[in-house]
């Protein structure tokens, strides 16, 4: 089947994807071990699959020509991929490896779809942190990922590139057992040149995105900072699961937003009331959720969840409030590297927390 789709089972799909703008139809796809694909200068056989989202899937597959394993995702809609192709083209001009950003191979197209050869990495910190289950991330290992995330988006603010996508799904472990904590930005399909709005995954999006705002580069130092916070709560820190709640989160740690803003905003009624009273610090006040146009579909908030405001609280609640109870299982090796230095290797066991109960969302702990 060289030259095909991945396709041991096909079936017609109707769909109507949002960045595409029109309905279309599309076949899904689901990789069969052993296949081959094409491109205009080589050939790769198919391994297994690696991951999946709406827009694509990515699989595990060895180059012929020189026996390289590398990663390739194949885009499910025609219409897709033109963004993503441009923007890692031109990411492609810098390098990979100093600024932590996944490198783009080849690319060709199969039958009208885009499928994109990337270089294979490891697993990503969601599949990371699910493997300890949740586990808050030391300092130290945290600081590392962070020097190398804040090194990615100097370079994007440079290029004029906003990731718009940035959440634990989309930072890719290099090689965990030979480089700890190594890191790259991956996954552009989403990305935009500041003006091609995308709305964020919901845990990290920017208050501008929510309250329509307009918005920079800097939404994606927001989704950075919820990323981080995630890693070391072991749990996001605005788990909200609608637009109401992500709001309402964020008001009870950061306060109201200033009234200039959400005079200023395109969506602030959705979320927020105006009442004329001269002399009063805030003319918006929040809706409650029975005031919220979807509160009948929407359940109560979790009790028991602390309100952080400050990395004093956080502290707080990942030290003082959290029992250790086992290790978390890290590689072997010599010294760890402090932060700005390419991360090699780590020290003896790090104490890792585990939730009281493993299947709640929330820690049943207060301030």
């Amino acid at each position: 089947q060289t030259g095909k789709p991945l396709s041991s089972f096909v079936c017609n799909v109707t769909f109507s994807p949002s960045l595409c703008g029109q309905q279309m139809s599309h076949q899904c796809v689901s990789p069969e071990r052993g296949l081959t694909i094409q491109s205009d200068s080589d050939t790769y056989d198919t391994l297994k699959l690696v991951g999946e989202g709406i827009y694509g899937e990515v699989t595990k597959c060895r180059k012929r020509s020189t026996g390289r394993f590398v990663a390739l995702k194949a885009l499910k809609h025609i219409c897709c991929g033109s963004t993503e192709i441009r923007i890692l083209k031109l990411l492609g001009k810098t390098d990979a490896d100093e600024f932590h950003i996944v490198r783009l191979l080849e690319y060709f197209h199969v039958n009208a779809r885009p499928h994109l050869v990337f270089e294979l990495l490891d697993q990503s910190l969601l599949d990371f942190h699910k493997a300890t289950d949740f586990a808050p991330l030391p300092v130290k290992h945290i600081r590392v990922i962070a020097t190398q995330l804040l090194k990615a988006l100097v370079k994007l603010k440079e290029l004029s590139i906003i990731h718009t996508d940035l959440k634990p799904d989309n930072i890719m472990l290099v090689n965990h057992v030979q480089f700890p904590f190594r890191v790259k930005l991956i996954d552009f399909g989403s990305a935009s040149v500041l003006t091609e709005p995308y709305i964020q995954a919901r845990y990290y999006r920017s208050p501008e995105i929510l309250l329509g705002l307009p918005f920079c580069e800097k939404m994606d130092m927001w989704s950075l900072g919820c990323v981080l916070s995630e890693l070391r709560l072991g749990r996001p820190l605005y788990p909200g699961r609608n637009q109401y709640e992500q709001i309402m989160y964020i008001v009870q740690t950061q306060g109201l937003p200033k009234d200039y803003l959400l005079d200023q905003a395109s969506r602030s009624h959705l979320f927020f009331t105006r009442h004329w009273r001269p002399f009063t610090a805030h003319q918006w006040e929040l809706k409650s959720p029975r005031e919220y146009p979807s509160h009948a579909s929407v359940p109560p908030l979790e009790t028991g969840r602390p309100t952080l405001k400050s990395l004093d609280q956080m502290e707080a609640l990942s030290i003082t409030h959290m029992e250790p109870l086992r290790n978390i299982h890290l590689p072997s090796g010599a010294s760890f590297p402090h932060a700005g230095e390419v991360p090699g290797s780590l020290p003896p066991q790090s104490q890792r927390w585990q939730r009281q109960d493993p299947n709640q969302l929330l820690w049943t702990v207060s301030l």
